[in-house]
Parts: structure tokens; C-alpha cells; sequence
């Protein structure tokens, strides 16, 4: 290790940047892209020296000479240099534009952006987060996290905001917006409006159209999925003042806030069965923005494809619903970030839907497959909390589907997992529902677990 001494200012800096990424290591080109470095002369030297090793292109360090290396104070020219490795590395990531405060991207490739976010995670870890790159990076990294990575993902949103004094207020309220979706979708919902407070009072002090149809757009989300039909009339209010604001916003998604507004609407009014003329109305305007302003593989394209599907199931055009959801399937299977991504699809929006098409064999099968899914990782807490609801939600979808010997099985083998429920449970209350319980279950305590 005395050798390394007698290295080149050049060798050093390498050395240094390279001990950023963790094994297998990082492609040998992309680590050439980042570093500026014009040709792979300094790397090739490194690598005869038995300092670096390469296979199959991509470029690592020994563990012991990475933590040696790793050891070494930081040059401020180092430093400049990881700092600008994370600027070129967060306009890979980034989606394409001037701004900074891109939502979460769905690209056909998700691939490629995973390794790119990997890469971020351990620039961070190992440079901190001390500038506006850093910041900028972390921010990106976290809007883009697969959603089986909610937990930490939010913690991490929350450590950003504490202290997100390089960011710009844009960004600021993209993640207050999404910390509070991230909020919800743990079943937090103090948490989720609190942030979405913390939000309204930061608008205050940035306005702007486009951030407060978003405040408005997930005030209406998180009370529909807390409340349910008891929060119709809030909801609706909070929804047409989403509407307003994203007709006035300048923002270059503006349109997809409106069309994402819109379908909210249509879906508060298709749960509650009121105003079909109204929701005919709206979905053709959404019809238009779809064909105009939505991209094939933005989210509100499958938000649409998902809300037409409905909508057409509840006026009984049954082969007009099951293309939108066989689309709105394919897409969420082609662009999911993680398999908790296409499990929420099956359970949330292909069951329901499947099942008010009157299918209620593919609702069954799907609710299966998500299912089946959940068991191929049940070494993680978040597949098995969701099994344990995918459970349940197979016995109501088979109830409904009058299959109930496929619906007491589910119960029944949801009860040998009542330690993986997100709630607490009542041992004494048995999880078949009173209507299809057998005389005998009635007096029968829960299963122990």
C-alpha cells in the first residue's frame, strides 16, 4: 500500500472516484463518462498493477484496497471532482427538461434506471450530502425508489426536507406531495396530512398553480382512501379546486395534473354512482388530453386507461372495459419498478374491475397471481403484509363472485397468517365474515398463529 505514494496525482484521483461504488463496481465507459476521463490509458495501468480488476467490463476495487482507499481524507480537487460526477450522473437520471422537479418516471428500460440509482444510492452514501449535486441527486434517487421500498424511502424524503437548503422550491413541494402519498400508502395518515399542511403552508410562501392543484389533487386521494363515501362532498371540493388551478398553471405538466384531476373526479362520481353526464363529459376531455399531451408511458395514461375501464364495466360495455384493462395490465406489468408495483395493480385496479365486468373467475386469478407473487418473498415484511390483505381481499372477490368454497379456503389460510396483518386483530373474532361462516365457526376462536 506504500506504493500507492509514487501514484500519479491522475491515478490518485481515479483511485479516489472509484471507491464510490461498492462491488460489482460500475461499467468502465459510464465511469469514464462521469469522470470527464478521455481515455481508459490511466485505468488499463491501474488494472495490470492489480489495483483495479475488470470482468465483463465492469471496474471494482479489492474490498481491502477499496477500504483503504475509502480511508483517504478528501482533497478539495477530489471532492470537486465527485461533485461533478454527480452532477453528469443526475442528468443521466433526470427526465429530460430544465427542471428539477420531474415526478416519478416509468421508462420502457427500467433496467438501465435502476443501475443509474444504484450508482446514485452509493455517491451519496460515500460523498454525503453537502451541495446543491448531492442534494439535487438524493431528491431524484428518492422521487424514482421502487415502491416496495416505501419505508425508507419516505424516512429518507423526510431527512431531505429537514435540511433541503439546496434544492429549489419546486422540488421542495414534490417531495411534501409525494412524502404525503408515501405517507398514505403506509397507512399513515396523520403523517400524510400532516405533510400535506406542512405543504399548504410552504405554498404560501412559493405560490404556485401547479403545486397547489397538486396540495388539492392528494387532499381528495388520501381522504377518498381514509374515508371512503362519508368524505364525498370534501372530496369533491378539493377536486374541482385541482381542476381550477391546474387550467391556470404555466407548469409543462400542467395538462397531465388536469388529466390525473379530471380522472380523480370521475372516479369519486363513478364510486358513488352520481352524475353519469358529468363523468361523460369529463372523460372526454380527457380523451382529448390523452391524445396530445400524455405520453405513452406517463402514469396518467395508465390512470385513464384504468378509470375508462370502470367506466365502461359499470355501463356494461364489457369489450370496451376489458381492452382498457388488458392495456392498462400490460402497462403495469412492462413498466413496474418492482413486483409490489404489479401486485398493487392486480389487487387494486384489475380485481375491481374484473369483477364489475361480472368476470368473476379472472378477478379470482388475478388476486391469485398477486398472491403468488407475495409468496415467492415472503422473507420481506411488505410482501407478507400484503399477502395477508391479498387474502382477504381473494375472499370478498370470491364471495361476491358467488365461489364461496374458494372464499372459506382464503379465509382460512389468512388466518395462519394473522401476524403478518398491517392492524391489530380481535383473537377472538374469526376472519370469514358472519356470512359465510358455518354454524360451527361462530363459537370457534381464531386459529393461534
Amino acid at each position: 500500500l506504500i506504493e500507492t505514494e509514487s501514484f500519479s496525482a491522475g491515478k490518485k484521483r481515479l483511485m479516489r472516484l472509484l471507491a464510490l461504488f461498492d462491488p460489482p463496481g460500475i461499467d468502465a465507459r459510464l465511469f469514464l463518462t462521469l469522470t470527464g476521463t478521455a481515455t481508459m490509458d490511466a485505468v488499463n495501468e491501474l488494472e495490470a498493477a492489480g489495483w483495479l480488476s475488470g470482468d465483463q467490463r465492469m471496474l471494482s476495487m479489492h474490498p481491502l484496497i477499496l477500504e483503504y482507499v475509502r480511508a483517504w481524507p478528501w482533497a478539495d480537487q477530489a471532492l470537486r471532482d465527485a461533485e461533478a460526477m454527480m452532477e453528469r450522473l443526475y442528468a443521466m437520471i433526470r427526465p429530460s427538461g430544465d427542471r428539477h422537479d420531474g415526478d416519478k418516471q416509468f421508462p420502457e428500460d427500467y433496467a438501465r434506471l435502476k443501475e443509474l440509482l444504484r450508482l446514485a444510492g452509493q455517491m451519496v452514501a460515500h460523498v454525503g450530502v453537502r451541495s446543491e449535486a448531492s442534494q439535487r441527486l438524493l431528491a431524484r434517487m428518492l422521487m424514482d425508489a421502487p415502491v416496495d421500498q416505501d419505508r425508507g424511502t419516505l424516512e429518507g424524503m423526510l431527512a431531505l426536507l429537514a435540511r433541503a437548503d439546496h434544492l429549489d422550491p419546486a422540488t421542495v413541494l414534490r417531495l411534501y406531495e409525494t412524502s404525503a402519498y408515501l405517507y398514505g400508502r403506509l397507512e399513515d395518515y396523520d403523517g400524510a396530512f400532516g405533510q400535506l399542511r406542512a405543504m399548504r403552508s410552504y405554498l404560501a410562501r412559493h405560490p404556485n398553480a401547479y403545486y397547489l392543484s397538486a396540495y388539492h389533487k392528494a387532499m381528495a386521494v388520501l381522504l377518498h382512501n381514509r374515508d371512503g363515501g362519508k368524505a364525498l362532498r370534501t372530496c369533491l371540493r378539493h377536486e374541482d379546486a385541482a381542476i381550477a388551478a391546474a387550467r391556470l398553471s404555466a407548469h409543462p405538466d400542467a395538462k397531465k395534473q388536469l388529466c390525473g384531476a379530471l380522472l380523480d373526479k370521475v372516479t369519486s362520481l363513478l364510486d358513488a354512482g352520481r352524475d353519469m353526464p358529468a363523468c361523460e363529459r369529463m372523460m372526454a376531455e380527457v380523451a382529448v388530453l390523452m391524445a396530445r399531451d400524455i405520453g405513452e408511458n406517463d402514469y396518467e395514461r395508465y390512470q385513464g386507461l384504468c378509470i375508462t375501464a370502470m367506466y365502461h364495466a359499470m355501463r356494461g360495455e364489457t369489450e370496451r372495459a376489458t381492452a382498457c384493462i388488458d392495456e392498462a395490465t400490460h402497462f403495469a406489468y412492462v413498466t413496474a419498478d418492482s413486483a409490489m408495483a404489479y401486485i398493487d395493480h392486480l389487487l387494486d385496479q384489475a380485481a375491481p374491475i374484473l369483477l364489475q365486468m361480472g368476470e368473476g373467475d379472472r378477478a379470482i386469478a388475478a388476486v391469485r397471481e398477486a398472491i403468488s407473487l407475495c409468496d415467492g418473498r415472503e422473507a420481506y415484511l411488505q410482501y407478507r403484509q400484503k399477502r395477508f390483505d391479498a387474502l382477504l381481499l381473494l375472499g370478498r372477490v370470491a364471495e361476491a363472485a358467488g365461489q364461496n368454497d374458494v372464499a372459506l379456503d382464503a379465509y382460512d389460510r389468512a388466518e395462519g397468517y394473522r401476524a403478518d396483518s398491517p392492524w391489530p386483530l380481535d383473537p377472538d373474532e374469526p376472519l370469514c365474515p358472519p356470512s359465510l361462516r358455518p354454524p360451527d365457526m361462530n363459537n370457534t376462536p381464531a386459529k393461534e398463529t
